[in-house]
C-alpha cells in the first residue's frame, strides 16, 4: 500500500515539474505559442527525458521573417521594411480584401561589428519545385535578381548589409498533393579574417535560424475566411463564392 501511494506522490510530483517548466521551454526554430501550448507537453517532455537533440538558431544573426506562408491566388506582395515593426511593407492589388501573400521578401543580416568577413551556408529544400520561385532580391546594398547562392557572405553589420529572399508563388491552375514546407537552410557560420583566412571570431560556428515556406492551393477543398474585412470565400469555383458575415 505505502508502494502505490509513493509512487502515485512521484507520479504527482513529476506532473508538476513538467507543467512548471512548459513555457520555459522554446520549440526550435520558427515555431510559436500555439505550437508550444497545443505539443508542448509531449514535445517538452521528449527533449527533456528522452534522447532528440535540440539545437537553437543564434540571435547574433537577424532572420527578419522566419515563417512565410504564400497563397496561389493571394493579392498581397510584401517587400523588407526596416521601418515597420513587421519588417515588411504591403502592396494589395484588387483589394480591399486582403486573400494571402503571392510574393514575400524576407532578409538575412549579422548583427555585431564583424571583422574580416563572416559566410553562412544556405541550402534550399525545394518541396513544391517550379511552383515557388525563390531568387536573391537584395545584395551589396542593391537591389538584384540572382538566383539563391550556396553562400551568403558578409563585411558589415545591420540593415544595411542585409542580403534578402524573395518567394514568388505561381498559380497552375491545378489541385497539388499536399508536401512539407519549402525550407530555406541557413547552416553554421564561417568566420574570416581579412586575408581571407578561417578564425575563430564572435559567430564562428553559430546557427543561423531557417527560414520555412508554405503555399495554399486554392484548387484545394476548403473554405478561407479574411479576418480583415469579415468575408467568407470558396477559392477555386465559379461566383457567387463568397459571403459577409
Amino acid at each position: 500500500m505505502k508502494h502505490i501511494e509513493s509512487n502515485s506522490s512521484f507520479k504527482f510530483l513529476l506532473s508538476i515539474v513538467v507543467f512548471s517548466f512548459i513555457p520555459l521551454w522554446n520549440c526550435n526554430r520558427s515555431t510559436g505559442a500555439g505550437d508550444n501550448f497545443l505539443f508542448g507537453v509531449s514535445e517538452a517532455f521528449e527533449r527533456a527525458f528522452g534522447g532528440e537533440q535540440v539545437v537553437a538558431c543564434t540571435s547574433d544573426v537577424t532572420v527578419t521573417t522566419k515563417t512565410v506562408s504564400l497563397v496561389e491566388d493571394g493579392n498581397v506582395a510584401a517587400t523588407y521594411s526596416a521601418s515597420e515593426d513587421s519588417g515588411f511593407t504591403k502592396v494589395v492589388t484588387g483589394g480591399p480584401t486582403e486573400w494571402g501573400f503571392t510574393t514575400f521578401e524576407t532578409c538575412v543580416y549579422p548583427n555585431l561589428p564583424i571583422s574580416g568577413s563572416v559566410e553562412i551556408p544556405v541550402t534550399v529544400n525545394a518541396t513544391y519545385g517550379s511552383r515557388i520561385t525563390q531568387r536573391l532580391s537584395y545584395t551589396a546594398g542593391a537591389l538584384s535578381d540572382l538566383a539563391i547562392p550556396s553562400t551568403l557572405s558578409f563585411t558589415g553589420n545591420g540593415t544595411s548589409a542585409r542580403q534578402c529572399f524573395r518567394f514568388t508563388r505561381v498559380n497552375d491552375g491545378d489541385r497539388n498533393p499536399v508536401v512539407s514546407p519549402m525550407t530555406v537552410n541557413l547552416g553554421k557560420m564561417i568566420q574570416k579574417n581579412a586575408s581571407g583566412e578561417v578564425v575563430s571570431g564572435t559567430y564562428t560556428g553559430k546557427d543561423a535560424c531557417d527560414i520555412s515556406v508554405t503555399l495554399d492551393d486554392d484548387e484545394a477543398p476548403g473554405i478561407r475566411v479574411s479576418n480583415i474585412s469579415n468575408i467568407m470565400e470558396e477559392p477555386g469555383v465559379t461566383t457567387p463564392n463568397s459571403g459577409t458575415f
